[in-house]
């Protein structure tokens, strides 16, 4: 008799020996297109593909657009899984396609789809309304993970109903009105992580967003139109907010939050005021109870240009992360003294291209009780020399008693022999620990 080959299809190995239902959940990891080319494998394998309850479609994958649109529909109206654990569709389109993409999105509910991620781009022009995501996507009562991206338009006019939805991504969405957005997330009573991200859209003057279950919130504004945000969640843990400029944000801060990143990225001199920089002041001192802190450098800005004084106190901050142009490095001295129990610091700076620079820091009256007994680590990113960037380098590693990583990253404008000068000075600093420094 001769020997099965090892691997072979008719030995007892291989994948072919595995049951249907692990062979479905191994090929739900990979792209439709691929799924289905297994139905010329074996008389077994010709139909495996629509018992899969995960389908990715890509555009890219296909060479002609009707291709693609004809191979959408055939598999997903030809599945036989009653329950759609994925569909994912990116496409990419300069034709008419948003019938053809809110038939799909009515077939995955119909299929009592779990996760529903959609990014679709279509480069045509065609009426509101057809952009419009059908209504029924508002009850569906098995989404868990929703995600629309590009093209899309909200427009809520019944009840909004998502018993499970945990994850609502929103990116380049236009919302029917401020109220459409409201009754969306509130119909979300389950909800715990948000992404929102937006240019300008005339419908929308107020973001508010008013949930008891929201942990995570991310917003990324680039509009300088952008006006307003209403934020209440008493759940909230973590926010992450970047906006090319707001006129008020009013959050209501729970204890539960820990970790906040703010960024502001105006770019005009003129757009900077007084009374936004004192905004920025008292909403950071409600954030008193963090304990990982971003902060953008034209936030850092504001709060150097504010004539309000910070005077909140940190008392659970163990990281702090700022971003700086050189010349605005005051409001770190600010920072520091509000601190109780830092340990990690990391400070990126933006190159500064002034002759002359200000007075950008000062020793501390008192050496800060954090720098003596908790700081652990410390990164300075973007050195370039200047004289109080040095005087801060050396008070930070004189009274850095317990550091266990410093690294130190030189900006590309300096040219060799001032890396060269500046690590030679550095390494002549005075120190309280032992621990390398990194120079790169």
């Amino acid at each position: 008799m001769g020997k099965t080959r090892k691997g072979s299809c008719n030995g007892s190995s291989g994948i072919t020996s595995l049951p249907d239902s692990i062979i479905s959940h191994i090929l739900s990891f990979l792209p439709t297109k691929e799924v289905v080319a297994t139905s010329i494998l074996s008389k077994r394998w010709r139909f495996m593909w629509r018992d899969v309850p995960t389908l990715i479609f890509d555009v890219e994958e296909h060479h002609k657009r009707d291709t693609f649109v004809n191979f959408v529909y055939r598999v997903l109206f030809s599945g036989k899984s009653e329950c759609l654990h994925k569909f994912q569709l990116e496409w990419v389109s300069s034709g008419p396609g948003f019938q053809a993409v809110n038939t799909w999105i009515d077939q995955a509910i119909a299929r009592n789809v779990r996760r529903l991620d959609l990014e679709v781009s279509i480069e045509y022009e065609e009426e509101d309304f057809k952009r419009y995501v059908p209504g029924n996507l508002f009850t569906c009562g098995t989404l868990e993970f929703l995600r629309l991206r590009g093209s899309f338009g909200v427009k809520v006019s019944g009840v909004v109903c998502l018993p499970k939805l945990e994850i609502l991504d929103l990116y380049s969405v236009k919302y029917g009105s401020d109220e459409c957005f409201r009754r969306l997330i509130s119909g979300c009573p389950v909800l715990h992580s948000l992404i929102i991200g937006n240019g300008f859209d005339e419908n929308i003057t107020v973001f508010k967003i008013s949930s008891p279950s929201l942990t995570c919130l991310k917003m990324d504004c680039w509009s300088d139109e952008f006006q307003q945000v209403e934020i209440d969640a008493p759940a909230l843990q973590s926010l992450d907010f970047q906006s090319f400029g707001w006129k008020e944000l009013s959050v209501r801060w729970p204890t539960s939050v820990n970790e906040v990143k703010l960024c502001n990225d105006y770019d005009d001199e003129t757009d900077l005021n007084i009374d936004q920089s004192n905004s920025i002041v008292k909403l950071i001192e409600a954030m008193s109870s963090v304990s990982f802190l971003k902060l953008g450098e034209l936030i850092v800005k504001d709060l150097s240009r504010a004539t309000t004084q910070l005077s909140a106190t940190f008392e659970r901050l163990t990281q702090l992360a700022i971003g700086c142009v050189c010349c605005h490095r005051n409001s770190l001295n600010v920072l520091l003294e509000c601190s109780v129990q830092l340990k990690v610091l990391e400070i990126s700076k933006r190159s500064c291209f002034r002759k002359t620079h200000m007075g950008c820091w000062r020793d501390p009256e008192q050496v800060p009780k954090w720098l003596l007994h908790s700081l652990q680590a410390f990164s300075f990113t973007g050195l370039e020399g200047i004289p109080d960037e040095m005087a801060m380098i050396m008070y930070i590693l004189k009274h850095g008693a317990v550091m266990k990583k410093i690294e130190l990253v030189c900006s590309a404008r300096c040219q060799l022999e001032v890396k060269f000068k500046m690590t030679q000075e550095i390494l002549m600093f005075p120190r309280s620990s032992i621990c390398p420094i990194k120079f790169d």
